[in-house]
Parts: structure tokens; sequence; C-alpha cells
């Protein structure tokens, strides 16, 4: 807004870039509503103020012209505008994840390498053999080209092959797997472009080549970057790795080509010492302290109670964050006019950060008396009352403390599933935000036993299997040839309606059957799993183009999507009620929200 206002600098040539969908979301209205606060609060009638505030005005008219986009759609657009300049003609598909070419390349080039020499990958360290069990050689693999495709820039540590390899077997067989995944790397790249398809990992690294120190175009791409945007503004750099910040870099802030722009970095260095996204400290060091400006430090906390601060900085004081002392823990004061405590419980002020401790040594499951114990504060807190305040930080009274106002932060989906329930043995209401994929949900499981079922309606081991899951919900006491056989009857019904149907229509004719929803609720975890479940029906839907297809192909990509193992936004599990209920979230998908 001030830049705007100030400098005179027109909204459409302003690049604001951050990391998700919703933050980007977040910062398109955080800005609208700077330019709307800040147009409002001038008040003057000189010239110089009824200049600003046309400024703001056609800002907030053309707001719609600022281009506020996360990494990947920033790359997308630059690819696009670059085209033929980096050899990109158009009418390119995008998979989000194109893990179906990954494994078809590591496949074919694993035959290959084995057709050679059949014990060229054998691995008696961890006692891989490809006589015994080729699959693991496969899953080995396909893990280190992931990781390696996964973690932009990065470089395998694989020794070269030794003049002797006879002498040097360990060296010999590192060099092999690492010339083997380089290959397959390349393969994939090659396969991608001429199948005209892009993920996520292929437009940063499709940019950032642009960049490279070798890119005969680099001037032309960067001038032509330049000419579009004048402002640039990267939020959550901590999450920013070396291709990047190359591509930042390079494009637009580098003198070493003409009518550098400006550039703007926001980050919490902390942050990434947790590598989420493929962060990189060494790469957050280089372009703080590479770019010849003085840091700005925000100092003031603006969102928590004076106490807590006080607290973070007690505890957190004098940390250092890496070895060379470039990264340490900044103390901050709270905003002025914050409170000292929100939170009343009885007569008492809770404490703002308390370390309870049990030691695993001293009881049996240390686990469930740290659960049991984390219900007992849940429960304590929910008897308590938040003092609230008016936007000036004026009093206004207290309001009861609801579950909706509490989270809970674990480091696993298992963690996560423990205490969900342990709460909803107490009657808390509890969900479940971003607490794994769906693929590795329970749902899955039982998705598959129906499915495996419906294959084969006629086998009765399969339809025992079934009818004690989700769908069915009876008790293998109750099991009978009478009950399997109206069982088997309903399973022929569903085959036949997946094929015909397919899947969609499937889950419909589930829901209908009031017995249906009632063993699923039952049996089920209630809201999360029939999210889960559904939720699996659209992934498998889009999986499968919208097609009709027998029981058997829809199993098998199911299986498909179990071994591919892969975190998208389009199979993280959803939250599964809106009811105000306890957040339960994993450490990692709850960096950066407010609770």
């Amino acid at each position: 807004a001030r830049m705007v206002a100030e400098e005179g600098v027109p909204i459409d040539r302003f690049l604001l870039v951050t990391y998700t969908r919703a933050a980007a979301a977040e910062l398109r209205n955080r800005t609208r509503r700077a330019l709307v606060e800040r147009r409002a609060a001038i008040t003057g009638t000189d010239p110089s103020a009824l200049e600003q505030i046309d400024r703001l005005g056609h800002a907030i008219a053309d707001y719609d012209g600022a281009t506020i986009t996360t990494i990947h759609g920033f790359c997308q657009l630059a690819l696009g505008s670059l085209g033929v300049q980096v050899g990109r003609v158009g009418g390119e598909s995008f998979d989000e994840a194109d893990d179906s070419l990954t494994r078809e390349v590591v496949r074919d080039h694993l035959l290959r390498a084995l057709a050679a020499t059949p014990d060229a990958l054998d691995r008696t360290d961890v006692g891989l053999a490809s006589e015994d069990d080729p699959e693991r050689i496969e899953t080995a693999l396909l893990e280190v080209v992931r990781r390696h495709i996964g973690n932009q820039g990065s470089a395998l540590a694989a020794p070269p092959m030794p003049e002797d390899p006879a002498a040097h077997p360990a060296e010999a067989l590192a060099a092999t797997w690492g010339a083997l995944v380089e290959r397959i790397v390349v393969d994939i790249a090659d396969r991608r472009r001429r199948a005209a398809v892009a993920t996520f990992d292929s437009l940063i690294s499709d940019l950032a080549d642009c960049f490279a120190d070798d890119a005969p175009d680099a001037a032309r791409a960067a001038a032509a970057l330049r000419s579009r945007f004048s402002v640039v503004l990267v939020d959550e750099f901590q999450d920013t790795d070396r291709l990047q910040w190359r591509i930042f870099d390079r494009g637009f802030a580098s003198p070493e080509f003409p009518d550098p722009r400006t550039v703007i970095i926001v980050g919490d260095p902390k942050q990434a010492i947790y590598r989420f996204r493929g962060a990189d400290i060494a790469t957050y060091v280089a372009a703080v302290h590479g770019s010849g400006d003085e840091p700005r430090t925000l100092d003031t906390n603006y969102r928590s109670d004076a106490h807590l601060i006080d607290g973070l900085n007690a505890l957190f004081r004098g940390a250092q964050f890496d070895a060379a002392g470039q990264l340490s823990y900044s103390t901050v004061s709270a905003r002025p006019g914050a409170p000292d405590r929100s939170v009343v419980i009885g007569d008492r002020d809770p404490a703002p950060v308390e370390i309870r401790w049990t030691d695993p040594a001293a009881v049996a499951d240390a686990a469930e008396v740290i659960i049991e114990d984390l219900g007992s504060v849940i429960v304590d807190h929910l008897q308590g009352s938040i003092r609230t305040v008016a936007p000036d930080g004026t009093p206004t009274g207290e309001r009861p403390i609801t579950p909706g106002d509490l989270a809970v932060l674990v480091r696993s989906n298992y963690d996560g599933d423990l205490i969900a329930r342990a709460l909803g043995d107490r009657g808390i209401p509890a969900v479940r935000s971003g607490v794994g994929t769906v693929e590795h949900s329970p749902a899955a499981m039982q998705w598959r036993a129906l499915l495996h079922a419906m294959a084969r309606p006629a086998d009765t081991r399969r339809a025992r299997l079934a009818e004690t899951g989700w769908f069915f919900g009876i008790d293998p006491a109750d099991l009978d040839d009478e009950t399997v056989a109206i069982t088997q009857a309903a399973i022929a019904t569903w085959a036949r309606v997946v094929a015909t149907d397919g899947l969609h229509a499937l889950w419909q004719h589930i829901r209908r059957a009031d017995s249906t929803l009632r063993a699923i609720a039952e049996q089920g975890d209630g809201d999360r799993g029939h999210t889960d479940l559904e939720h699996l029906v659209e992934v498998l839907h889009r999986g499968l183009d919208g097609r009709a297809e027998p029981a058997e192909r829809v199993l098998a990509l199911l299986d498909d999507l179990i071994d591919e193992s892969r975190d998208t936004e389009e199979r993280r599990r959803r939250i599964e009620t809106d009811a105000a209920a306890v957040q339960i979230v994993t450490i990692h998908s709850a960096k950066g929200h407010e609770y």
C-alpha cells in the first residue's frame, strides 16, 4: 500500500508469491484490505494527499490486475509467457504428482539393468537381492528417485565408479545405483516433455533451468520477467530452496542483467530448520546476508498475550538454530495494549507456557498416560473463559471456552487418531485436519475389503470379511449361512452398479441404505469415517476419468494409490465436520496457522 501511494507503482506491476493456495488467498484479502485502510487513513487535502488517494483508488478498482499466487502458479505463468524461448509450445496437461510415469520409467530401467546383470543391484547391507525379491529392489529404487525429484536442486551423494570395482564392491555398488538414478531422472524429464505433461516439481525446475549459469537465453528470460513486474514480494521465504531462489534472484534482483527489480523477501528462518517443502537454511542465509541490504526484524508480536510472549522469550532466549550462529532466537514484545492473559479457569490464571513431563521409565505405557493427562487438561480448560477485547484493546467481557478454541498438535497421524478417539470417549468433539493422506486412512482398507468382495461375489470368505467391516457392521458371532447369502446378494448388486454406472453411482446407492449408514456411523468413527469414504470415492472417480469400470479395475487403482503414497493436496484428509471441535493437526500441517 505504501509503494502504491507514495511511489506510484501501479497495482498490476506487483508480483506477490507464497507457497500454498490458502496462503495466497489470505494474502490477496489482506493486501486489498491494506489498500482500503491506507486510503481511508489519508485525510489531507493538499496535492500530495489527493494524489495518493487517487493512486490507491485506482489500485483498488484495478485490484484484479495484481498477480498474487503460489510459487507454482507463478512458474506456470512465467513459462507460458516465455513460451518458445524455453522450448514450450503450449497445450501441456497438468498432473499434480505424475507418479505413474515415475513408476513406469523406474520399471523400464530396472528391467534393462537386471536383464544384463541379474545381481547388479543386490544390496547385502539391507538384504536386497533381485533374484529373491525384485519388487523390493523396485520399491527401494522408487523411493530414491522420488526423494531426488522431490528435493529440487539436490545432488546425489554417490561416488564415482572405482577403477577396480572388484576390490571396492561397496563403492562400485553405490556408483551403480547413483548412475541408474541419474539416468532415470533424466529419462522421466524427457518423457514428460515429450508427453507435454507438467508437474509441480517440473514447473520449478523448468523455470530455474532458464536462469542456470550456462542457460543461453537467461538474459532474454530475465528481461521478459522484468518488463512485466516492478516489485516482487516472496512470502514464507524460509520455505525456498536453491532452485526457487535462483528464479527470483537472477530473474529479478541480480544486477548482472539490466533493470534489476525490487525484491522483498519475508520469512522466519527458525521455521527453515524443519525443512518443510524442501526448505534450505543455506539458501535463506545466502539470500538474506548476500543482498547487501540490512535485514529488518519484526520485533513486535501482534497476535499473542503478553505473558505467553514473556514465557517463550524466557524459554528460547539465546537459542541458536544453526552451527554458524547466523540463525538465532530473537526476543519480541507484545503489541501495545495486548492483554496479559486472555484465558481464565475458575479463580486462577493458567500458566501461559507449561511443560508436562512423564518419565517413560516410570510407567508401563507412557502414551496412554500422556493422552489421559491431555484429556484432563482439555476438560479443565473447557470449564474456563476467554477475556474478550474490542479492536482498540478495550476489555468487553468474557465468553466460555469452547472446543473450537483448542488445538492439539501431534507428531504423527497415528497419535492424532488416538487422541481423537480418547476425546470422543469423553464426549468432547474433535476433528483431524491434514492428518495424513486419505489412501492411508482406515477407510481405504474398508473400501479395499468391499471391492475385493465385489470382484468375486460368490467367494464366501471375501463376503465374510466385508460384512464385518464398516459397510455392513455385522458382529462375527452373528455370521451364519443365511446372513452371508444376504450379504453376497448385496455385494453382487453393488458390483453390477459400479460396472455399469460407475463408482459415484455406487456410493449414492450405498448412502441410500439406512442400515449401511448406521453401520458406517457405528463402526467407522462417525463423521471421520464417512468423510474419508466419500473423499476416496472422489479420488478414485477422478483416477478413472469418470468411467464405469468393474470392481477389479477400481481395486487395482486403489492399490496403486496406496503403493504410491503421495502427500498431495488432493489426497490430504479433510476436516470431517464444520462443528465447533478441538482441532487435531500434525506439526507439519499446522505450520503458519493461528490458534
